[in-house]
């Protein structure tokens, strides 16, 4: 959700565009230390490594699901 709907700055900050759903996410993954949240008038965040090391288990996952799911079709 969060790489499809909020957009990364050049700083590598994610922009919520101060959309409510946006600021909860980043505020959510920085609870459990995915996203580092950073307020400057507006709500931004900056994956951690831990966020990153997610990310990457998420897609590597998704890419085997459909591998699989297209073998068995």
């Amino acid at each position: 959700m969060v790489r499809q709907h909020l957009e990364k700055r050049p700083d590598n900050l994610l922009d919520s565009d101060a959309m409510a759903a946006g600021e909860r996410a980043i505020g959510a993954l920085a609870e459990f230390g995915y996203m580092e949240k950073v307020v400057v008038g507006r709500t931004f965040g900056r994956w951690t490594e831990a966020g990153e090391a997610l990310l990457d288990w998420a897609i590597a996952l998704y890419i085997r699901t459909r591998r699989s799911r297209s073998r068995s079709s």
